[in-house]
């Protein structure tokens, strides 16, 4: 069986999860937070399990509750910050009405070393990372450099004095981002959003005086934006045309829902797949989102990999069939 974790927004899950309902594979799929009792047997989403450590074969888990026990043979994390989020528990009985925080604290490590070991080392085909959802952008571009692929000029910093002679010293024309992804709070009543789309800097006065840690780099020209996805030692890339629309050029992300970028198929050098592949090795990923700009000079250009994003929109345009070779993977078919 598969186990895939993700949330219920994302559109890419549910087509993984229709090929496995239609090749009649077995697959359960876990959105949101779990929690564990402290007093009772360990259980994730009420379905108990446990772990069979064989000192003459691989560590086996079986999955189970009233109605079936199955061997997991496979898990996706998609989209795993809640599904996989830090463990809550929740101590019943009158011994632990007023629990010391210190008992607290002990029993939710010893359930989330238990879990750690549960996501990570029991099977063999595991699609992207448990501890790994959002990359440090400045240690990824450095190990990204170190591969021999090139990278904008760049600093991080809070200081408008360093911003303003970066400015100064690279054309009077910067991108500022934000250190991490952006995140979205959407309770029932409430609703906000914090973007880390790229901003462009063009003037002097446009530089705010106090601010918190950001990347601030160069303005490169380019021909055109490469979205790849990886997938085990495989590159599904394309081409985005998005330099030509006012509303994309900085960012493709600034969608144009009534003139959409052309998207076509894109075959990288092999040398840039080669340094690629080093580099999410170095990263301990098997599969991710990378982001590459191709400059008016004709120089390839890193800038940023991300661990869980988006790929249905290129695997669409460009006839890639993403979610069906995710689900030969995940079940191992030929």
């Amino acid at each position: 069986m598969t186990i895939i974790f993700s949330e219920e927004v994302d559109l890419s899950t549910n087509h993984v999860m229709n090929w496995f309902i239609y090749k009649n594979r077995r697959v359960k799929r876990y959105n949101g937070k779990t929690s564990f009792t402290g007093h009772n047997s360990f259980e994730f989403n009420n379905r108990k399990f446990s772990i069979h450590l064989d000192k003459e074969s691989e560590s086996q888990i079986n999955f189970s509750n009233e109605e079936d026990e199955e061997n997991i043979t496979s898990l996706w994390f998609r989209r795993p910050y809640n599904a996989v989020d830090d463990i809550t528990v929740d101590i019943e009985g009158e011994e632990f009405l007023f629990p010391d925080l210190e008992i607290l604290r002990s029993i939710g490590f010893n359930y989330k070393i238990f879990k750690d070991f549960f996501v990570t080392k029991f099977c063999n085909r595991c699609l992207g990372s448990y501890f790994v959802t959002g990359l440090n952008k400045p240690f990824t571009l450095e190990l990204a450099k170190k591969t021999g692929l090139l990278i904008p000029n760049t600093i991080i910093t809070n200081s408008k004095n360093d911003v303003v002679e970066f400015f100064l010293v690279n054309n009077q024309s910067i991108i500022r981002k934000a250190l991490h992804e952006a995140f979205r709070y959407i309770p029932e009543n409430d609703n906000f959003w914090i973007s880390n789309k790229t901003v462009l800097i063009d003037k002097i006065e446009k530089i705010p005086d106090a601010f918190g840690p950001s990347i601030f780099q160069e303005h490169i020209k380019k021909m055109y934006e490469i979205r790849c996805f990886y997938l085990d030692g495989e590159f599904y890339s394309s081409c985005i045309f998005s330099q030509k629309n006012s509303k994309t050029q900085i960012d493709f992300r600034n969608y144009d829902s009534t003139k959409p970028n052309r998207i076509v198929p894109y075959k990288l050098l092999k040398d840039i797949e080669n340094k690629l592949t080093e580099l999410m090795v170095m990263l301990k990923l098997n599969t991710g989102s990378i982001d590459i700009i191709r400059a008016q000079n004709g120089e390839y250009i890193f800038l940023e990999v991300n661990p869980v994003g988006q790929y249905g929109f290129i695997s669409e345009k460009c006839n890639f069939n993403l979610d069906y070779k995710i689900f030969k993977y995940l079940s191992d078919e030929k």
